[in-house]
């Protein structure tokens, strides 16, 4: 096992990888809202260039890549949940404590629950209400929103992620929590699976699964959209059915992407060596698919993997041979710090951050700043301007909301006589 000082200085290179997945989210997004469209269209199965709006579109189409930021994200929490998991069962280990599966199930949804949910559910009646009040209309009577209370449960209880209808509604960043929540809940299954076969066998197998069960998804969803549209129902509930996407959105479908972090959380912590020792060709051959993948439709299977293994060999990569972090690294570590509230706030302040900036010129200086509306500006100065706020603000939900509900969790978990490992963040 590695040391404390080293496993110290890889949670602050894993806060590095944060902050360059987040400020990848943020520029996707922002790219998205500022030329009303986020990647290139599609004609028939190959990328149509002829629709291109205009010159700033394709300058910053690397933005494009930003989305990219969540599966990085889904990889980092495979690595941080395994290698809690993994100090846990160590901890008890030198203090001569048996391990029970049962009381480290219990007590690991406890602490998951309290470090995502309190703040999603801050960031999801904040937009709600701001969703809900714009949508008033002050001169008819108020009516009961159906389809409202719909968006708003399905988030509450974190199955907006199966059906398309809720999947972006409120604030479209929410749609990978809860399939980050229903990993939390199989990761007992893959520990069983660990225990059974082994980390690379358990590993192997999942990634099996998951190359089968992708295009079986996307079939499976096609069937009850077509199932949907053949009953004859009411229009409304035609349309719940036929906007089911259980299989494709469902945890299942990232369940390898997440695993991967673990393998590499397992073999890193015991090992502190590369496992995947992927060299520059291999990285490279993983690229080149990753982009035949992005402009061919039919490979985008083969491009997820592609990605992934790629992502998993950077990160191996950073966390075994970059010991010294400098002063840029330390500075987005801290923008990795906060990732998570940025996450959540991010996309709806871009939709209004522009607006308020221009308020803002128009009341300070008493003109209209009119390089808001120029696309050259809202890609770069601009998008400083409004990362600024969205990291201040995040910040303060870090230290005041994340933290304390985030050490109330491990409270609870303590409180009962359970094990007090695990004291420092992942």
């Amino acid at each position: 096992m590695q040391t404390q000082s080293k496993l110290k200085s890889q949670l602050v290179q894993l806060d590095v990888i944060r902050g360059l997945a987040i400020i990848g989210v943020f520029l996707f997004h922002l790219y998205g809202y500022t030329f009303d469209n986020d990647e290139f269209p599609f004609l028939g199965n190959f990328r149509d260039y002829s629709q291109i709006p205009n010159s700033a579109f394709l300058i910053f189409s690397p933005y494009q890549y930003g989305y990219l930021g969540v599966t990085l994200f889904f990889i980092l929490s495979g690595f941080c949940i395994h290698l809690s998991f993994l100090r846990y069962t160590s901890t008890l280990e030198e203090k001569g404590i048996i391990f029970r599966f049962d009381i480290f199930v219990k007590d690991f949804f406890i602490k998951r629950f309290f470090r995502i949910y309190p703040a999603y559910l801050v960031a999801l009646l904040l937009f709600s209400f701001v969703s809900f009040v714009f949508k008033i209309d002050f001169d008819t009577p108020l009516k009961i929103n159906t389809e409202g209370i719909i968006d708003f449960f399905s988030h509450i209880f974190l199955i907006q992620n199966f059906s398309e209808l809720t999947l972006t509604r409120i604030n479209p960043s929410f749609w990978s929590i809860p399939i980050e929540f229903q990993l939390y809940i199989i990761y007992p299954l893959f520990l069983i699976l660990r225990n059974k076969l082994g980390i690379t066998k358990a590993t192997l197998v999942i990634f099996v699964f998951q190359v089968l069960y992708s295009p079986l998804a996307l079939e499976l969803d096609r069937q009850i959209d077509s199932i949907g549209h053949d009953l004859h129902l009411l229009n409304k509930i035609k349309d719940l059915i036929s906007s089911l996407s259980i299989f494709n959105n469902s945890p299942l479908n990232y369940w390898f992407t997440w695993v991967i972090g673990a393998y590499l959380a397992e073999n890193i912590l015991s090992k502190n060596k590369k496992i995947l020792n992927f060299s520059f060709k291999h990285n490279l051959f993983f690229l080149i698919l990753f982009i035949i993948s992005y402009e061919y439709k039919p490979f985008s299977t083969i491009g997820n993997l592609a990605i992934i293994f790629l992502f998993a060999s950077l990160i191996e990569i950073y966390i075994i041979d970059r010991k010294k972090i400098g002063f840029i690294e330390n500075s987005i570590a801290k923008i990795g710090l906060c990732s998570y509230s940025i996450y959540l706030f991010n996309e709806p302040l871009i939709m209004y951050g522009r607006a308020c900036i221009e308020k803002l010129f128009k009341l300070l200086f008493n003109f209209n700043f009119q390089y808001l509306q120029h696309p050259y500006f809202m890609c770069t100065l601009g998008a400083v301007a409004i990362f600024i706020p969205i990291f201040i603000i995040s910040w303060f939900s870090y230290k005041y909301l994340e933290i304390p509900t985030h050490r109330l969790g491990r409270r609870l978990v303590q409180g009962k006589g359970v094990s007090k490992a695990i004291e420092k963040r992942i």
